[in-house]
């Protein structure tokens, strides 16, 4: 079995690759919201981690490579309305777009590729237990991350708290606690597309989607974890 060394984004290095499993690979990617067709960005992630779990494959591991769906986002719901369409129709047509685009890529798919709608009740149980804990609050509008609540919270990008400028990547809210916390359920009009919750009829934020994904379809740690540099 082939040595694989991979950049570390959060030690900033290449580090060997030492799966948690033996030989086999978790690897979970952050896939397309499906709210318009797919760009380059979009092309580059398929075509990138394709190639990665052809070669991790070739170097005689196993791997089980999951990408989800979102099907479930403002941008999805604010498209179908100026569509005037149902939400659903839309990103049913933009999956298979998406997978048009995969298949004209020679880009195999992956062992799983759940959408967020399927995993609404493993959302609302870990939103439950975020704020059992105290790493999420209810309010008016929501359920919220509080961000404060994590002391390594930006390790990963290297940005502290006090760096981040209120509404740069978290709208401003005045129903939240500080700036820089994110909606793990919003709250919205019962014409909506949107779910019942114990905090109100609503729908996921889109932080909280890949979490439950990645633990539900893999396991609670992997080894490999991609999407674009925005998710840093």
């Amino acid at each position: 079995m082939n040595k694989i060394t991979l950049y570390d984004t959060l030690s900033r290095n290449k580090r060997l690759l030492k799966p948690l499993n033996n030989d086999l690979v978790n690897i979970y990617v952050c896939g397309m919201t499906v709210y318009d067709y797919c760009h380059i960005g979009h092309a580059r992630v398929l075509v990138f981690f394709d190639s990665l779990v052809r070669y991790l494959k070739d170097s005689g591991y196993s791997v089980n490579y999951v990408r989800n769906v979102t099907d479930v986002d403002d941008k999805i719901i604010k498209a179908a309305k100026a569509n005037n369409e149902d939400p659903k129709d839309l990103t049913t047509r933009f999956i298979g777009a998406a997978l048009q685009d995969e298949a004209a890529l020679n880009v195999l798919p992956p062992n799983n590729m759940p959408l967020a709608t399927e995993h609404i009740d493993d959302m609302l149980a870990d939103i439950a237990v975020l704020i059992d804990k105290g790493y999420a609050y209810n309010t008016e509008s929501g359920v919220y991350y509080k961000v404060a609540k994590l002391a390594e919270y930006g390790k990963l990008s290297g940005k502290k708290l006090d760096d981040l400028i209120a509404g740069a990547r978290v709208e401003v809210n005045s129903d939240k606690q500080a700036p820089a916390d994110f909606a793990l359920w919003k709250l919205v009009d019962k014409s909506e597309l949107g779910w019942d919750s114990p905090w109100g009829y609503g729908r996921p934020g889109w932080h909280i989607e890949c979490s439950t994904m990645a633990t539900k379809c893999l396991a609670p740690s992997i080894d490999i974890h991609g999407g674009g540099n925005d998710l840093i």
